[in-house]
């Protein structure tokens, strides 16, 4: 029997979104594929069943087949990963549908001027029961597929303004469907939003009404896009993060699925390239390349795939790197009883206003400046050496709070009153919370003048490093410790001005900024300021529950599952974020490490993992020769 998603680890991705020019299933290969599932024995496979082009990949009886179609690649997919007990899924485009968008224009999006649009489909339509769901069922019931990751969702729901959302948009107001530029279009966002859920819940409720065991997913549904607590009744989460400067995306949106206590995966691509991703000038990525990539996502509990161009029409893949694929296979399978089903243990937690970045929202799922500051801040504490979580509105009412060691806030326009309070209460008993940009301090009554944009150049004691960002004049309060300065020259000569302080709030306290420093470190990572949050974090936060010493290149990742802690130690080093390097297949090792554990845990052993090596040297001092990618330091408690 496959296993369920919830309990699988490993998987393989293939799509190629077939066009009216690709030939499908030409000269099925089951030789290549079936040596390709031997060696790497995945748990799951997901393969092409209709891309945004709208054409589907089999010959479906209910949607629109690829006009040239020699063979039938699902089937044979079906065939060898059912003889081996893997379970199979379909990548298949939802609300990007460029064929529905022409033969059924009543179904598309109608853009604000009046336009079809010749893309994407109305969450209001009646595509879901008419198309969607008969098609899903197809691959239920007649392919015995196991489910479905639908691709093209949160990121496919366009403003709307078809007949379709008229008619419902009049169910709960009186006036027409605002415009762009309108007051109330805030409003309207908030509606589109909640008819992108129906549509979900929609399908998945029907499809399991007949196929109760059909595993579905919504592509990024309630990760970084989608930041909302999950009401949506879907099997897992899961998303394709970036093919290019991968690993941030992984660091990135690893934290917020890992947040909604559903089982999640993020999907890698196996493949870089420049400009169109269907180009044939794709670099497929190495072994080394392979492996960073997936310890990201692995250290913080979720399960890794990743992804290949299928060829020949989904009739075979890269025989080549199939040896390649086979020893990352064995590299996760390795890591595997050391992260799945782990949870973050708390230690920091930056705060994303879920509410502030949907008041700034232009379009339905957007990038806000509050996410931008929220990223730029994730960054900032991972780089300092703090094991980091993000923390969502809702996130502050569903955990024990006060097991975080400092709540950092990034910058937003908008908190709610019970927001407000909870935070303001984490502090008063004793927490550690940050206000790391004016824009959010002055909502919290700290003394703050109107924050300006301007360049300014922030000091660690030693060097300084200018940000180009929103800043404000920043008052001192009574008995507070001024613990950052900045000047507004390079020179040093106008200045200082106090840039951080922190103060007392009951039994906890309370640190601000002067600027936004989650935007400023997006875009200008420096030891300095690195240097600078570590200093605001020594008056906060002084004592975390693990330290590293040794590299400013390890990422430091901690997660528990019953008496045990895991210490994820990741090399962040190598050229993966650079655009001109599109594989590489050797990193720089970091070390020797000192990991240091609080004296007030106290551990019952110690091995360092995979290689299963028991310490026996201080069991809260321990010493890492070299971190090649990804080191686990097992810890019984």
């Amino acid at each position: 029997m496959a296993k369920r998603r919830s309990d699988s680890f490993f998987g393989l991705h293939f799509d190629f979104h077939p066009s009216a020019d690709i030939v499908v299933g030409d000269n099925l290969r089951y030789d290549v594929i079936a040596k390709l599932l031997d060696e790497t024995k995945p748990d799951y496979v997901q393969v092409d069943t209709k891309g945004h082009p709208g054409l589907s990949s089999y010959p479906t009886k209910v949607g629109t087949p690829a006009p040239l179609m020699r063979g039938d690649h699902l089937k044979m997919w079906r065939e060898l990963t059912a003889e081996r007990g893997i379970a199979l899924y379909g990548h298949h485009s939802g609300l990007f549908d460029k064929r529905v968008a022409k033969d059924h224009p009543e179904w598309a999006v109608v853009n604000e001027d009046g336009s079809v649009n010749p893309e994407y489909i109305s969450v209001f339509s009646e595509y879901d029961d008419k198309y969607l769901i008969p098609q899903l069922l197809e691959l239920a019931l007649d392919y015995k597929l196991d489910g479905a990751w639908v691709d093209g969702e949160c990121w496919g729901t366009m403003p709307d303004y078809s007949e379709n959302a008229q008619r419902e948009w009049a169910k709960v107001s009186s006036t027409p469907i605002p415009k762009s530029d309108d007051p109330d279009y805030p409003k309207y966002l908030d509606f589109l939003r909640e008819g992108f859920f129906k549509h979900v819940n929609n399908y998945v409720e029907k499809v399991k009404a007949k196929a109760p065991d059909f595993q579905i997913t919504s592509n990024w549904i309630y990760s970084a896009q989608v930041p909302y607590k999950p009401t949506v009744p879907v099997d897992f989460l899961s998303g394709d993060y970036s093919p290019n400067n991968s690993l941030n995306s992984a660091r990135l949106n690893g934290r917020f699925l890992a947040n909604q206590g559903l089982s999640w995966d993020l999907m890698a691509w196996g493949h870089n390239s420049v400009g169109d991703w269907r180009t044939a000038n794709r670099s497929t990525k190495e072994y080394i390349q392979h492996c960073q990539e997936a310890s990201f996502v692995m250290a913080q509990g979720g399960g890794f795939q990743f992804y290949n161009w299928q060829y020949g029409g989904g009739s075979t893949v890269q025989e080549w790197a199939i040896p390649i694929w086979k020893k990352v296979a064995e590299y996760v399978r390795e890591r595997e009883p050391f992260c799945k089903g782990t949870k973050p243990m708390p230690q920091v937690g930056i705060f994303f206003s879920c509410e502030g970045h949907r008041k700034e929202a232009k379009s339905a799922f957007p990038a806000t400046l509050a996410l931008e500051s929220a990223v730029g801040l994730i960054h900032l504490s991972l780089d300092s050496g703090y094991a980091t979580e993000i923390i969502e509105t809702h996130n502050l009412f569903d955990r024990d709070l006060s097991r975080y060691g400092a709540i950092v806030v990034g910058n937003s326009e908008w908190f709610d009153n019970t927001t407000r309070e909870a935070l303001l209460e984490y502090a008063e008993k004793g927490g550690n919370l940050i206000f790391a940009s004016p824009v959010s301090a002055r909502q919290f009554g700290f003394g703050v003048s109107e924050p300006a944009e301007k360049v300014i150049h922030i000091c660690d004691g030693e060097a300084l490093v200018p940000m180009n960002v929103l800043a404000s004049d920043l008052a001192t309060v009574k008995g507070s410790e001024i613990c950052g300065t900045y000047y507004l020259d390079n020179y040093m000569e106008n200045g200082p001005y106090t840039a951080a302080y922190v103060t007392k709030m009951g039994k906890g306290k309370v640190a601000v900024t002067s600027f936004d420093f989650g935007k400023g470190y997006k875009t200008n990572k420096t030891t300095c300021a690195k240097n600078f949050f570590r200093n605001i974090m020594a008056k906060t936060f002084a004592k975390p529950a693990v330290t590293v010493e040794g590299s400013d290149f390890v990422e430091l990742d901690i997660t528990e599952k019953g008496n045990m802690m895991y210490i994820h130690l990741l090399n962040y080093s190598g050229p993966h974020d650079s655009p001109f390097v599109r594989s590489y297949n050797e990193l720089p090792k970091l070390g020797p490490l000192t990991v240091k554990i609080s004296g007030d845990i106290k551990p019952k052993s110690v091995y360092i993992e995979p290689m299963h090596k028991e310490w026996k040297g201080n069991p809260n001092r321990i010493r890492i020769e070299s971190l090649d990618v990804h080191t686990v330091i097992a810890v019984e408690l």
